[in-house]
């Protein structure tokens, strides 16, 4: 009886260390599951992160691209004397590969979005990650008179280096390019390169004294212009929008400022007193009337064409009452 009573203690303790064990796997079990989740979590979070820097890098690289793009094509312009053919184009092509007319532009160098994409590949392998960069489509067209819109299209594969998570998809960045303390080429091209001016937005709006007036014209501030040439025109030589570029834009994309005739007599230049001051229609020669405006230069003349706001440039610039 004694033996019975032993054995089935036995037996009893042998199987509570058995259960003990059983729930000693199973919580080491329940607790490497959990780590792994975790891990695996952290890592697709971080998977997620990356591709979200890589998009935000877009945009910026976006904007340090087309901005040398700019400026080699105004220096183009007026190192040769000679308009684009095709701004937008020629933007385009120095934005994505850093050529112009098939020739390397050395103000492109590493600056590309080609650059730019060999680059974030260069630097997903050095983190531990396995990404594929193609860039489908880049285009630059105007958004406003002081700004470009720039438009990057790409598909990515980002994987992780343990092949655990990965991210494919088609990104669209959109990045606004500031036209601002960019040389107008405008000027250069019809003063024989000896005028230059650089685009300014002007701070009076709407107009409210004729000392704003003076202001503008004695630093050549720039205003929107419902037909004043855009940045893109004015890169091609044109005076006026053309309508391949308004059709870009529903916003007004034109520009113009006040030619500053004294500056041209100084550079040696023909003055034509009689023509209106505003830039683009100065240069153009256009046919319109101009009227001597009182406390202005004797020089100075303003027309009263159209412009934006269903307003007149008499009007813009409040100077109606002292047309002399």
């Amino acid at each position: 009886m004694g033996k019975m009573k032993g054995l089935s203690f036995t037996l009893i303790i042998t199987l509570m260390i058995l259960v003990l064990i059983n729930l000693f796997f199973l919580r080491k079990s329940l607790v490497s599951y959990e780590f792994e989740e975790t891990a695996v979590r952290n890592r697709v979070m971080s998977l997620k992160n990356f591709y979200d820097s890589i998009v935000e890098d877009a945009s910026n690289a976006m904007d340090i691209s087309s901005k040398r793009a700019i400026s080699a094509c105004i220096s183009k312009v007026i190192t040769e004397g000679k308009p684009l053919t095709d701004a937008k184009t020629s933007i385009e092509i120095l934005v994505l590969n850093g050529s112009f007319n098939g020739s390397i532009e050395p103000l492109m160098e590493g600056s590309t979005l080609f650059d730019w994409k060999e680059k974030i590949e260069y630097v997903a392998k050095n983190n531990g990650y396995e990404v594929s960069i193609s860039i489908l489509n880049f285009s630059i067209e105007p958004y406003d008179s002081f700004n470009l819109l720039a438009v990057l299209n790409f598909s990515i594969n980002l994987t992780d280096a343990n092949k655990i998570a990965f991210i494919k998809r088609n990104q669209t960045v959109t990045k606004l390019i500031s036209l601002e303390n960019f040389e107008d080429p405008l000027y250069p091209l019809n003063t024989l390169g000896r005028i230059s001016s650089v685009i300014v937005k002007g701070p009076h709006m709407p107009h409210t004294t004729l000392d704003q007036l003076k202001d503008d014209l004695n630093n050549t501030y720039y205003y929107p212009s419902l037909y004043g040439a855009s940045f893109l025109d004015r890169l091609e030589g044109k005076y006026f929008v053309q309508e391949k570029y308004s059709r870009m834009s529903d916003k007004v994309i034109g520009l113009e400022s006040l030619v500053d005739k004294d500056k041209l007599a100084s550079a040696g230049l023909s003055v034509n007193i009689e023509q209106t001051n505003i830039d683009y229609l100065y240069f153009s020669d256009s046919p319109v009337t101009s009227y001597k405006i009182s406390g202005m230069p004797e020089n100075f003349r303003l027309d009263n064409e159209s412009t934006i706001n269903n307003l007149t440039h008499l009007q813009f610039y409040n100077v109606s009452e002292l047309v002399e």
